[in-house]
């Protein structure tokens, strides 16, 4: 069988390793390598690694890249159309490319990162990367397309093509149930139709103590669902942000900052300025800056509310901004414009809590949280106040496509998403059009939890397996990552695919 990795950044390593494993059982790998950063830093030594372990089977976007920099270029913009009727099966080509933290900024805060010199020009890449994806896919022409997580333009394309040209896809993805990890076959766009038929056709009472019991744990402990890293920095803190902390952390990335540029071995494609989707040490120190700032601001002038309201109200927990789960699993990139339609449409004496990401503090401007209390039905929530205890209080909760949905829906709270996350089936209702029946449900109060839940809890223990896939990524040399390589190779096993 022959089958095509997307890998992104430092999930290569272990693909490396899957793939050499998977060859040795007869099948045929190729790995397309979905990021700059490889070939624009002489760091992350990605070439010596293959290298060493006899890999030779892999590809990147090099060539592509360096024709940025040539002056005779022009968009074609009837390949870029037929693209997008051919093969954009859930995102239009826009939606593709802010699918990608880099290529577009606007729709989020995370920009110490070089800009093209003009709009035309990102278009002219997402160009320049469709038609190596494409020749990519066409000319190895796989039996099975194979990645982990759901980042960024690359993936995403290779994703469109899959589902539009009918080549299995198998995407390893986390439940968000503990560590539990399964395969989908959509790329996590909504719910698999495996799992959809499991949720349909199984009876949630046969079989199902171990689901009833992590169900009943998540609901008389204190934790969430899973440890997300958001979870992590509040829990048993009274502050989030600690001055001294955060100068000294300013002072470790500057001095970061300025080692990279003095040392690190790095392409050069402009004179003064290195490339177009690299850091640019200027853009970087006044980034670290308004950060540092913006933290200390917030902890001497916390504009946000440390209680639950005390007046009926939905709940809106704001994403970690940008990451695959609004970036990927959502055609709507911009909460603001979210709060606003919701707020709107709210009944009278209701208010809506929109909680803020402890990720997020720091990073979003103090202009954000101003644009959102000029609305007299918001009340911007602490990100020290557990969303357990906002779920369990509230009338509803709704959001993109973020964990608190699920975690909701366990509790017996209706949920709604704009986005399409995994577990979407098991929601109360989804979109723009569903919204007001959502309310309606919310203010009735006699909402049950499906028993849709179970069954969903029960496949992800049955087709899952525990995987610390952090150190998958990033810990080359723990045991973890051992035991994760092996893992996946017996989730790929025991799936009827290959």
């Amino acid at each position: 069988m022959k089958i095509l990795f997307v890998g992104f950044e430092s999930e290569s390593y272990s693909l490396c390793r899957l793939a050499k494993r998977l060859e040795s059982d007869g099948h045929k790998i190729l790995l397309m390598q979905g990021d700059q950063w490889h070939f624009l830093s002489g760091q992350t030594g990605l070439q010596e690694y293959f290298d060493d372990h006899g890999f030779e089977r892999w590809v990147n976007f090099e060539a592509a890249y360096e024709r940025l920099y040539k002056e005779d270029w022009a968009v074609d913009w009837p390949y870029l159309r037929q693209f997008e009727r051919d093969y954009c099966e859930s995102k239009n080509l826009e939606q593709l490319i802010l699918s990608d933290a880099v290529m577009r900024q606007y729709h989020h805060f995370r920009r110490p990162h070089f800009t093209p010199t003009s709009d035309e020009q990102v278009y002219y890449f997402a160009e320049l990367l469709l038609k190596w994806i494409k020749r990519t896919v066409e000319e190895f022409d796989p039996d099975l397309i194979f990645n982990y997580r759901r980042n960024y333009f690359v993936k995403n394309a290779v994703a469109q093509m899959a589902l539009a040209e009918g080549i299995p896809i198998r995407s390893l993805i986390g439940s968000r149930i503990g560590d539990y990890h399964h395969l989908v076959m959509n790329f996590g766009l909504g719910t698999d139709d495996r799992i959809r038929s499991y949720l349909q056709t199984t009876d949630p009472s046969d079989g199902a103590g171990e689901a009833i019991d992590v169900i009943e744990q998540f609901e008389t402990t204190a934790g969430g669902l899973y440890d997300a890293r958001s979870q992590k920095r509040v829990h048993g803190q009274a502050d989030l942000v600690n001055p001294r902390e955060v100068l000294v952390d300013w002072a470790r990335q500057v001095k970061r900052a300025g080692k990279n540029v003095a040392f690190r071995e790095k392409r050069k494609y402009r004179f003064g300025r290195g490339n177009y989707f690299n850091n640019y040490l200027p853009l970087t120190l006044v980034n670290y800056t308004q950060r540092a700032f913006n933290k200390l601001r917030y902890h001497y002038t916390d504009p946000f509310h440390r209680s639950v309201p005390d007046t009926p109200f939905l709940y809106f927990p704001l994403h970690t901004l940008p990451e695959s789960s609004t970036l990927t699993l959502s055609t709507e990139y911009f909460e603001r414009d979210l709060v606003r339609f919701v707020a709107k449409d709210l009944p009278a004496g209701y208010t809506l809590a929109v909680k803020e990401n402890p990720n997020m503090v720091g990073v979003r401007p103090f202009s954000y949280y101003d644009d959102l209390t000029e609305l007299p039905n918001v009340e911007l929530i602490d990100p020290n106040v557990p969303s357990k205890e906002l779920l369990r209080r509230s009338e509803g909760v709704c959001g993109i496509s973020g964990t608190a949905l699920l975690e909701g829906t366990f509790l017996g709270t209706p949920a709604h998403a704009f986005g399409s996350p995994e577990f979407l089936d098991v929601l109360h209702s989804h979109g723009f059009d569903a919204f007001e029946e959502f309310v309606e449900t919310c203010r009735a109060g006699n909402y049950e939890r499906p028993s849709s839940v179970v069954n969903y809890v029960q496949y992800v223990l049955d087709n899952g397996r525990e995987l610390d896939l952090t150190a998958v990524r990033n810990d080359v040399d723990s045991p973890a990552f051992e035991r994760g390589i092996d893992t996946i190779y017996k989730l790929l096993q025991a799936d009827d695919v290959l």
